[in-house]
């Protein structure tokens, strides 16, 4: 039993060892010019270091050295750019049921981190749920790889004027979230809260027209009580709120 006990604990030992390694692996990537946001130039002659999946230092190959042992990527010949950020995306397509939804989801986020964007800001799931909520914990939990999202969940609206048949006893599920008065846009944005996700997005005004002239008239949708209410609640639970907005006094 005691040789039993001290092999077990040998085999956890190389297995802690080993973990321990592979985690402080440094990966160290030579850019012959690097674009740098802050001055809007590229850098010449630049290194850049990663331990494990964080970047360590940044700057002249004749600063930064690079450790015994690291793995070199070089580009000498290419120029390197910083992840890139989409400030407004949609992960989810309206079409088919949820399971397709987070397929759609994961394929978007997985295309736009291989594209280089590491960073994407979801405006609104348009029928896909909270799939961009649930992406964004597999993502940090490691269950896949994908870029850091910004979540939104359903976009948040009024009852809006269209042709839409009246349900006699089946009531079709809708995309966004419909909510009618100042209590009820709370109420819309604390079951956004209650999901987890970072931001809400709304729509301010609807169905437009040109006139003769080529002037746009825009319809505005919610009252000024009920984007105070989706403001006031949204920011209560440390979120902020985004407009589709085309103008007129929806905009204003």
């Amino acid at each position: 039993m005691k040789r039993s006990k001290y092999v077990f604990s040998a085999v956890l030992f190389v297995l802690a060892a080993v973990l321990s390694a592979q985690a402080q692996q440094v990966t160290a990537v030579r850019a012959g010019k690097m674009f740098d946001p802050k001055s809007g130039t590229n850098l010449s002659n630049q290194v850049v270091l990663i331990t494990g999946d964080k970047i360590t230092d940044v700057g002249p190959a004749d600063r930064v050295k690079i450790p015994a042992g690291a793995k070199v990527i070089d580009l000498s010949n290419a120029t390197l750019l910083p992840g890139l950020i989409d400030g407004h995306v949609h992960l989810t397509d309206a079409q088919g049921n949820l399971q397709h939804q987070m397929m759609i989801a994961l394929n978007t986020a997985t295309r736009s981190l291989n594209a280089g964007y590491t960073t994407l800001v979801a405006m609104g799931s348009h029928g896909g749920g909270y799939a961009d909520v649930e992406l964004k914990k597999a993502i940090e939990s490691g269950l896949v790889q994908g870029p850091r999202l910004i979540t939104a969940g359903p976009i948040i609206n009024v009852t809006m004027p269209g042709s839409a048949a009246y349900p006699l006893e089946f009531a079709p599920k809708e995309p966004d979230i419909t909510a009618n008065g100042p209590d009820a846009m709370r109420a819309a944005v604390r079951e956004l809260a209650h999901y987890g996700v970072d931001h809400v997005k709304i729509h301010t005004t609807g169905p437009f027209y040109f006139d003769k002239d080529g002037k746009m008239f825009n319809q505005p949708l919610p009252t000024r009580d009920e984007l105070a209410a989706v403001e006031d609640e949204a920011h209560k639970r440390g979120m902020w709120v985004a407009t589709h907005t085309y103008g007129g006094d929806g905009l204003k």
